[in-house]
Order: structure tokens, then C-alpha cells, then sequence
């Protein structure tokens, strides 16, 4: 395993899941989905691999 995370997009993830990118921004406001806001990126999210997992 290596050092550094790997993340997916929220639309990827919306394709993964079947449903669209509003309702995963969504589910992470909720806390549903746990995601990353890395600083000065205005509003968008990653979303850890790991979590892929535990959303299946």
C-alpha cells in the first residue's frame, strides 16, 4: 500500500452509484458519504477509494 490516497470524483462516484452528482454533494452534507475539501478548491469534493467499499 502506498503512502498516497487515492480519491474519486464526485461524478465518478454519482456514475458508480447510479444517481446524480447533486445527490452525492448531498449525501456528503449529510454525512451519508465522507469526503475531502481540499483548500482553494471552491466547493468541490474528493472522495477517498476506501470509501467506495463501505458504500457497496
Amino acid at each position: 500500500m502506498t503512502d498516497k490516497a487515492e480519491f474519486e470524483s464526485v461524478g465518478a462516484y454519482a456514475r458508480r452509484m447510479g444517481v446524480s452528482a447533486w445527490t452525492v454533494r448531498q449525501w456528503i452534507k449529510k454525512g451519508r458519504v465522507r469526503a475531502e475539501q481540499p483548500a482553494g478548491r471552491n466547493g468541490s469534493y474528493r472522495i477517498p477509494v476506501e470509501r467506495l467499499a463501505e458504500a457497496g
